[in-house]
């Protein structure tokens, strides 16, 4: 179907979902859609579900970089599994030595834990079982072994009802004056060594930092191979979403019903964004500067190494303090452009790194930004079998 030509002062909403957005008319208002298959998951497993198979449903319901997740499962005998980089959902062009995919590994293992607590079971977790890897490199060795134990004693498991709350929210935020018992909740959450968490919520320093944001999109979506990367992810209707079950769409800016079926019938096309893809570019750097103008705060995880054990940990810790937030009823997101390895990028990251004051040697991991939003609809979650080898 030909979609319309619409006129930009019709339009008075800008609104986006994983660095990439829409215009929607304002006057539309949204109502309710039927549920999605890829978003059965966030109700939790059923009952009856093998032990394994109930907590691994937990572990994919944590955040990763655009929604790929990046697991690949192989069960073992005596309640143990191995986690896996799934190397046919990687990043390469604004992840080219695979940091933000293992920290992905880092987050599903934190809920695995989460969820063996609330059932009674110790997750054991033993790191790179057949041997650690480069640091800029992929391999086929698994990542972590997790063995499910029984245990006797009571366990913590308080924020396993924020699992399937979690969001990383990428709406426009509302400020707030985030109170220091926040940061330091999510400071205390952290027992791994070699990982630190710092924040800021300085005016001045904010704008610079708001501005940092918009830049790095800006170089991000100026080249066109790392613009189609994301656009590969975006789902432009239901019918990709219920086909994939990953990425991102226009749900994920809280819109359904009518403004959601108008926008992906009349406004949203893949064949037309893919042919030219500039529009988005462009309302992708839009709304970047919007979330960061919206940040009450922004939150970084720093690590005194970079390897590939130190990213899967502070994948644990971010998942960590985004529960926490969650049960806070704060709202968080990451806004990685910045933290990127490619060389496009490397003049901003030095200049992001000079107004953090992080020492040399030490990396960034995570940046997000913190406030508070209305909840969005979850995004897409696969099914279980996939992951499974």
């Amino acid at each position: 179907m030909k979609k319309t030509n619409v006129r930009r002062r019709d339009f008075i909403k800008v609104l986006g979902v994983g660095g990439t957005a829409v215009l929607l008319p304002s006057a539309l208002s949204g109502c309710s859609d039927r549920e999605l298959l890829g978003l059965s998951p966030w109700h939790g497993p059923r009952n009856d579900m093998e032990l394994r198979l109930k907590i691994i449903s937990y572990g994919i319901l944590a955040p990763n970089p655009h929604n790929k997740q990046p697991w690949k499962i192989q069960l073992k005998e005596g309640n143990k599994f191995d986690l896996f980089v799934d190397r046919g959902r990687l990043l390469p062009e604004t992840d080219p030595f695979y940091r933000q995919i293992h920290i992905g590994q880092g987050t599903f293992l934190e809920n695995i834990q989460i969820a063996a607590a609330h059932f009674g079971y110790h997750a054991k977790i033993t790191y790179f079982p057949k041997g650690n890897y480069s640091n800029q490199a992929i391999s086929h060795l698994p990542v972590v072994e997790v063995s499910l134990l029984k245990s006797s004693q009571t366990m913590d498991s308080s924020l396993f009802e924020s699992i399937l709350k979690r969001q990383s929210n990428k709406s426009v935020y509302k400020k707030i004056n985030i109170k220091q018992d926040v940061f330091d909740k999510f400071s205390n959450c952290i027992n791994e060594m070699g990982i630190t968490f710092s924040y800021s919520k300085d005016d001045k320093q904010l704008e610079v930092l708001h501005k940092i944001m918009s830049e790095g999109m800006t170089i991000e979506t100026g080249n066109h191979k790392r613009d189609m990367e994301t656009i590969k992810m975006f789902r432009f209707n239901d019918q990709e979403v219920n086909k994939y079950r990953d990425g991102f769409g226009i749900a994920q800016t809280g819109k359904s019903g009518l403004v959601k079926k108008i926008v992906e019938t009349l406004f949203l096309d893949r064949s037309s964004t893919e042919k030219d893809p500039s529009s988005f570019g462009k309302q992708a750097v839009t709304l970047t500067t919007d979330q960061a103008n919206s940040a009450s705060a922004y939150c970084w995880l720093l690590t005194d190494h970079n390897e590939r054990i130190d990213q899967v940990l502070v994948g644990q810790v971010y998942n960590r303090i985004n529960l926490i937030a969650t049960k806070l009823g704060l709202a968080m997101h990451p806004m990685s452009q910045v933290l990127q390895e490619y060389k496009d990028m490397s003049h901003l990251q030095e200049k992001f790194l000079r107004e953090l004051d992080i020492p040399k040697g030490k990396t960034v991991q995570m940046f997000f930004r913190l406030g508070k939003a209305d909840p969005i609809e979850h995004s897409p979650r696969r099914k279980l079998k996939s992951l499974l080898v």
